[in-house]
């Protein structure tokens, strides 16, 4: 039974974590994107 309260409670916070951490990588990726971007945005005026 001891055993079975240290899954209950192991799961979610695990699961909490992973989300997170999907989370912080998501808004990473998003971030790089806009930021390559607008640096493309500069660049483009000077070659076209």
């Amino acid at each position: 039974m001891l055993s079975s309260d240290d899954y209950g409670s192991f799961v979610p916070q695990f699961c909490v974590t992973f989300g997170l951490l999907l989370g912080l990588a998501s808004i990473g990726v998003v971030i790089y994107f806009i930021f390559r971007h607008n640096s493309e945005r500069q660049l483009t005026p000077t070659l076209s």
